[in-house]
Parts: C-alpha cells; sequence; structure tokens
C-alpha cells in the first residue's frame, strides 16, 4: 500500500478523517488489496476525481474519500447532496476484466456496506434496488457505479453515508442519517474503515465463485420483496409487486400482465403507497 505524505494529514474540524486510521481499521486481506487512500475536506465528487486519476494512470485499489461535495452525483446525473458534516462519501477504484464484469456491482457494493452498517451497531437496515441503502423505509446510503472502457476495464465504486443531515436538507425521498440512528455521530475513520473492509473483502468473492451467494444475501435483505412498488422506465410508469431480483440481478416485478424484468434505461422504483 502507498501513500503520498499529503494523506497523513487530518481533514480539521469534527470530521477529522486521516487516511492513516482509515486505514488501520483494515484487516489485513483487505489493506493487501488496497493501494492509496486520499482524503479530501471538500472536492467536487469524489466520483469525478477518481475517474480522472484513472484515466491518469491510478490503479486498483485506489481510494477517495471526502468530508464534502460540492457537486456530487447520483444515478442517471441526480444531483447527491453531501455538505460539510453531513456525510462522508467513498470511492474505491477497481480494475476489472471486461465491462461486463461490472454487472450487479451496485448490488455487491450494497451488501458490502450493509455489512458494515452491522458492525457499527446498525442491524436492521435494507437494500433497495438498485442501489439505496434503506433505514425504516428512509434511504441512509446511496451508490453509484461508474465503469469506463471495454478490456482493462476501470470501475468507480461510489458511496455516500449520511452522517448527520440538515433537517431541512432538500432531498427528493424520505432520509435518515447514522446520528438519528446511533444517537451519535460515529467517528468517521470508522466508518469509512468499515466500510472498506467489507467492499474490499466482497469484490474478489463476487468476482469469482461468490456471485450467487451475494445475490442471495441480497434477497435477504430487499427492503421492497412482495410490496407493492411503481417503476417509472423512460418516462413510463408500471405497478406491481417487486418479486426480487434474477441470475442477473435485474428487478422483477409481477404486473398485470406477467412478470417483468428491468436493468437498464432511465429507471426509478419506489413503494406504492397508493396500493390499497
Amino acid at each position: 500500500m502507498n501513500q503520498n505524505p499529503s494523506d497523513n494529514t487530518d481533514v480539521t474540524g469534527a470530521i477529522e478523517l486521516n487516511a492513516d486510521s482509515i486505514c488501520s481499521r483494515l484487516g489485513s486481506p483487505a489493506r493487501a488489496l488496497l493501494h492509496h487512500v486520499e482524503v479530501f475536506e471538500q472536492t467536487d465528487s469524489t466520483n469525478s476525481r477518481l475517474l480522472e486519476a484513472a484515466d491518469d494512470g491510478a490503479v486498483s485499489g485506489t481510494v477517495y474519500v471526502a468530508a464534502e461535495q460540492t457537486e456530487g452525483r447520483g444515478r442517471q446525473g441526480r444531483r447527491w447532496f453531501s455538505p460539510a458534516g453531513g456525510s462522508v462519501s467513498i470511492s474505491l477504484l477497481w480494475q476489472l476484466p471486461d465491462l461486463r464484469a461490472a454487472t450487479g456491482m451496485s448490488l455487491a457494493t450494497g451488501v458490502a456496506v450493509l455489512r458494515a452498517l452491522n458492525r457499527l451497531g446498525i442491524a436492521d437496515a435494507g437494500l433497495k434496488w438498485p442501489n439505496d441503502v434503506m433505514w425504516q423505509d428512509r434511504k441512509l446510503a446511496g451508490i453509484l457505479v461508474e465503469a469506463r472502457g471495454g478490456k482493462d476495464c476501470a470501475a468507480v465504486i461510489g458511496i455516500g453515508i449520511n452522517t448527520a443531515f440538515p433537517d431541512k436538507a432538500i432531498v427528493d425521498q424520505p432520509f435518515v442519517d447514522l446520528e438519528t440512528i446511533l444517537g451519535e455521530v460515529p467517528p468517521l475513520n470508522d466508518v469509512a474503515g468499515a466500510v472498506l473492509n467489507e467492499l474490499l473483502l466482497l469484490l474478489p468473492i463476487y468476482q469469482s465463485d461468490g456471485r450467487d451467494d451475494v445475490l442471495e444475501e441480497w434477497r435477504s435483505v430487499d427492503v421492497l420483496r412482495d410490496r407493492p412498488v411503481r417503476v417509472e422506465q423512460d418516462g413510463v410508469e408500471f405497478r406491481g409487486i417487486e418479486r426480487g431480483i434474477n441470475e442477473q440481478g435485474a428487478l422483477l416485478v409481477e404486473t398485470e400482465r406477467g412478470v417483468r424484468s428491468f436493468s437498464t434505461g432511465e429507471l426509478k422504483v419506489r413503494a406504492d403507497e397508493t396500493a390499497g
């Protein structure tokens, strides 16, 4: 694992992100897959910066962690709100053999984040397809995987976790944060370290012979399973009962015309509160 001298500098104030402290929270197997951690008090987007670094030759296992993002992104270009003191953003560069290997990676990342939350004392969180971490039907964290290239594909796995969100935050769905759940904000080095440890352990398993087991674990914590849902795809709305995911990680919804699978296009999935 390589580190620049700047990595030893604390991000000052209540955040106190520190690369060495984050790395110290990783077990040996995960640390062996980690190349470099860099922390930012503020940046535009950890994913954007890491994609640029990948173009400039950054290697697999490079990690950027930020206390604040000014231009954070969610799926389909939506803004991801990540205010100072309110969230922690983590991006990991991971090399893949080809672009197809990125299929379902957001689901595997969700499983890793949920395992990390368990380590932090949150045992009742769940996952919503394809990239939301939920607690009592409120969004606690989001995931954005961006991959580019063909052979020797570079994937940037971005994770944003709400830590102490402002009460008046403008977000398009109900949200929750670690402070609300735990009664206090845990040290952000603990949060980042727990997430990276689980993610670095899980990704090689998911890429080799553990894909089916990871997807089955995802199914066991699917918060919308067997519930009425609304799916908006490319401007068209579908209603039905969510029936989990298939072997490729596509969402299954039982509609009046049979079971449909959803995996591509402009997708938005919500619980259907109007269903009686």
